[in-house]
């Protein structure tokens, strides 16, 4: 992530150093240099990250598992959704 971002501020990577919110969510430090946000999700062997000028970003990506979708989906989605999937 750091060498992503130093190539996009034009740093070295040792030099981006961030700060976090409430809930653990990494962000540049205030004011964020030229206006550049960030946003990071991992999970098993894949990772997105998504980066932005002047604008707030969110992404979540989730590793595909052969079972346990029905319960997110009861859990998470409208019934027709969860139907559409069934």
């Amino acid at each position: 992530v750091r060498r992503l971002l130093s190539a996009l501020l034009d740093c070295r990577p040792q030099e981006v150093q961030f700060d976090y919110g409430p809930h653990g969510k990494p962000r540049l430090r205030v004011p964020p240099p030229q206006g550049l946000s960030f946003n990071v999700a991992h999970s098993g062997d894949v990772a997105l990250l998504a980066c932005g000028w002047n604008c707030e970003l969110g992404v979540d990506v989730e590793e595909i598992r052969e079972s346990g979708w029905q319960t997110l989906a009861r859990r998470f989605f409208a019934d027709a959704e969860r139907e559409q999937l069934e």
